[in-house]
């Protein structure tokens, strides 16, 4: 019933290689991302396995049975495709509604497939070629369903997926630029040769070697995944935030290299984007420990930063956010940082004016308790035992200031020829004054 053709060398190859990646990634499984790869080498083991068992079949109808199976993962693929570039960019949290009615279309597509001998929407008349290679081929002469339905979905998807991959790759920068190109070129390989094989473009008539173009695609997914730590450093941010925020904010990946950072943290470190994505902040912000202190914590943590530079001190409002997927695995970790240089400089003002009013108080203070006071000269008895007079020691202890005259009692007493002299005048003139009145 099955024998083996050295045609199944390669698509072994391409299942055993993709079954290692997942091996590889399996330990990052609490990402969505990765939780979407996975489920994207399972469609692509179940096409390539089911493929290689129909080359090795030898009647028509395991063929048309291996053939039919391969088809749940093929109709499965392009979706799980989209979901994981979707995700991949940082966009699939917002989308995730819009798949659970793309399931249908799978649900139906099966339903057509295994329903195909009451209706042959699928298959026409599936047949055996003997003539063209030395191993029977199953020839499917596809009808309306696949021509009309199923192809133009796969390629309405696989176009999509192209879009997003050259709409991001306009923007990208650093490693992101390097991962997208491949991601680019994994997408474009098994679309092209399903093209030719669509249009009875093959080396080998009836035979789909998408599944050719799949091994491609899994060794540059192994070259990324090596070469770029694809899978480990996401984008997981551009999507919440915005390059124009005033404030800084820098995305470090769960292995704390620096994943994104806007304008305003690269003037705070004084280093260009483009040379610190991909870098461990460790090793990259190394001249900065007291940011380092914050850029590696484990947990959830806020603080005030100070940064020293060129005789300039500025002042920062530090915010730490650990992001978790929804177990408690850690994917990376949030760093925010707000400029309060000017609140800082405000409240030191407003301390020191504090300072002045308690030490204005403190002297208030001196002047509100018993003073020793001589019962005879009225001079006053300071803190170290000092004798002063009145006038001298107020104006020691406040802002007092005294100008001088003689009160009656004392003219009276200093100078009695002058006082009935200086009265006889004083009554004059207020009678003057009562008459003009």
């Amino acid at each position: 019933m099955f024998q083996f053709t050295p045609y199944l060398l390669p698509f072994i190859f391409s299942a055993v290689s993709i079954f290692i990646v997942a091996l590889l990634i399996w330990r990052l499984r609490h990402n969505v991302t990765v939780k979407l790869m996975l489920a994207f080498i399972a469609c692509l083991e179940l096409w390539i396995i089911g493929f290689i068992f129909e080359i090795a079949a030898t009647t028509l109808d395991a063929k048309i049975t291996l053939a039919n199976l391969q088809f749940i993962g093929i109709d499965l693929l392009p979706i799980v495709w989209v979901g994981l570039i979707l995700s991949y960019l940082g966009y699939f949290e917002k989308v995730r509604r819009f798949f659970i009615p793309m399931i249908l279309y799978p649900v139906i597509s099966q339903f057509v497939i295994w329903t195909d001998p009451l209706h042959h929407l699928f298959r026409k008349q599936p047949l055996l070629d003997i003539t063209t290679t030395s191993i029977p081929i199953l020839q499917n002469n596809y009808g309306i369903w696949y021509y009309f339905v199923q192809m133009p979905l796969l390629y309405i998807f696989s176009f999509s997926i192209i879009g997003l991959l050259v709409n991001t790759l306009l923007s990208a920068s650093g490693p992101y630029r390097s991962q997208i190109i491949f991601l680019l070129i994994s997408a474009l390989i098994p679309l092209v040769i399903n093209v030719f094989y669509v249009f009875g473009i093959s080396p080998i008539p009836n035979l789909n070697l998408s599944a050719v173009g799949l091994s491609f695609t899994t060794m540059l997914i192994v070259v990324s995944y090596y070469r770029y730590q694809f899978l480990d450093l996401l984008p997981v941010a551009r999507s919440m935030l915005v390059d124009v925020l005033q404030d800084a904010w820098i995305v470090l990946d769960r292995l704390g290299r620096i994943v994104d950072l806007n304008q305003t943290a690269q003037e705070i470190v004084k280093q260009p984007k483009q040379k610190l994505l991909g870098q461990g902040a460790d090793t990259a912000l190394q001249n900065t420990p007291e940011l380092l202190n914050y850029l590696l914590a484990k947990t959830d943590k806020r603080g005030e930063l100070q940064l020293s530079k060129n005789d300039q001190t500025n002042y920062y409002d530090v915010n730490v956010t650990i992001i978790r997927s929804k177990g408690t695995a850690t994917n990376g970790s949030l760093v925010v940082m707000r400029d309060i240089s000017q609140r800082v400089q405000i409240e030191h003002e407003r301390e020191h004016l504090i300072a002045e009013l308690r030490e204005a108080l403190e002297q208030i203070k001196l002047l509100s308790g018993l003073l020793p006071i001589c019962a005879s000269c009225k001079n006053i008895r300071d803190d170290q035992g000092y004798w002063h007079q009145v006038e001298t020691y107020l104006e020691d202890n406040s802002d007092m200031r005294f100008s001088h005259g003689i009160c009656p009692n004392c003219m009276q007493k200093l100078y009695p020829d002058l006082v009935d002299l200086v009265y006889k005048d004083m009554k004059d003139e207020r009678s003057l004054k009562e008459l003009e009145n």
